[in-house]
């Protein structure tokens, strides 16, 4: 269906409420099903609905740019990446429809404790090295890797939220649920990023290293990856949030650490050395997601966390 629409009235949306999923920095999450006599009946989707800003020429300029990252993330068709199914606007709201609906996300994977959850953590860093290697072969940055952004269904991940949200289109919605942090805030953000500059596929890079280190940890402590998880947040606690970006000795001391861990898996220095690499200060010494993928592809099998599915970054 792959289309923009606006809409007047509120019974001409094809779309009905069901539950909210989540709040992000500038909109909410629900799941929603197609109404009767429209092309999606029946079928449930997950929608995010941003409430735009009230500037106009804000607004418009907004508009203009989310407009071209649409554009190619329709094209995008990539089993790792969540399928845009349409947006719309509405009054204040723009509406971004997304299909599957998940199961979960990966930051709530994180923290399951359990042998078989860690399995399957183990088996996702080539999925998602792939999808975000897909992205950016097609001009796609995401701007906002986090934990959070990784969906969870039937068992593999899917990235989703591409950035449409860091455009500076929408009004940003504090969210106040006790243990959770602000959405947008800058935990996973390259330093580049913290500092105010622009989020490049450089800094893509940089975030999908902070997910792996997290997901490292997990798998090297697969029965004690929430406290171990915090463990690692507080080590790199800065103003009362963790950063990767601004503790650059904290994150070379815990993957030091995490070689002495019991359970550390074969695999381990594999996924260490490339976190390694990815969570580089400088944005000039990462490599290319590319370079990272046929690095990780000539690595002895043996060498390698098990892979849930046959992932390459062009398919």
């Amino acid at each position: 269906m792959n289309q923009h629409r606006f809409y007047k009235a509120a019974r001409d949306v094809p779309f009905e409420y069901i539950k909210s999923i989540g709040f992000g920095g500038v909109g909410t999450v629900d799941e929603v099903f197609g109404r009767d006599g429209s092309p999606f009946e029946g079928r449930i989707y997950a929608r995010k609905t941003i409430l735009l800003v009230e500037d106009p020429a804000k607004r418009d300029e907004g508009l203009r740019e989310i407009e071209k990252e649409v554009a190619i993330l329709r094209e995008a068709s990539h089993h790792h990446i969540v399928k845009l199914v349409m947006t719309y606007l509405f009054q204040d709201n723009y509406g971004i429809v997304m299909d599957p609906r998940a199961d979960g996300h990966l930051e709530k994977s994180l923290h399951e404790n359990t042998p078989e959850v860690a399995d399957k953590i183990s088996s996702w860093f080539g999925c998602l090295l792939s999808g975000v290697a897909y992205a950016h072969r097609r001009g796609i940055r995401h701007r906002d890797i986090k934990p959070h952004n990784i969906l969870v269904k039937d068992g593999t991940v899917l990235l989703s939220d591409f950035g449409i949200s860091m455009m500076g289109i929408g009004i940003t919605v504090p969210t106040t649920f006790v243990g959770r942090p602000r959405a947008r805030t800058l935990e996973y953000c390259a330093p580049e990023v913290e500092q105010g500059h622009t989020r490049g596929r450089s800094a893509d890079v940089f975030s999908l290293g902070a997910v792996f280190l997290e997901m490292v940890t997990v798998c090297s402590y697969p029965g004690d990856s929430s406290s171990k998880l915090n463990e690692l947040h507080g080590a790199l606690a800065v103003g009362g949030r963790h950063s990767y970006a601004l503790s650059a000795r904290g994150v070379g001391e815990w993957m030091n650490s995490l070689s002495d861990a019991p359970s550390r898996p074969a695999w381990q220095p594999t996924v260490l050395e490339m976190c390694r690499r990815m969570l580089q200060g400088e944005r000039t010494s990462r490599p290319k997601m590319d370079d990272i993928w046929s690095w990780w592809s000539c690595q002895p099998l043996s060498d390698l966390p098990p892979m849930a599915c046959s992932c390459g970054p062009s398919t």
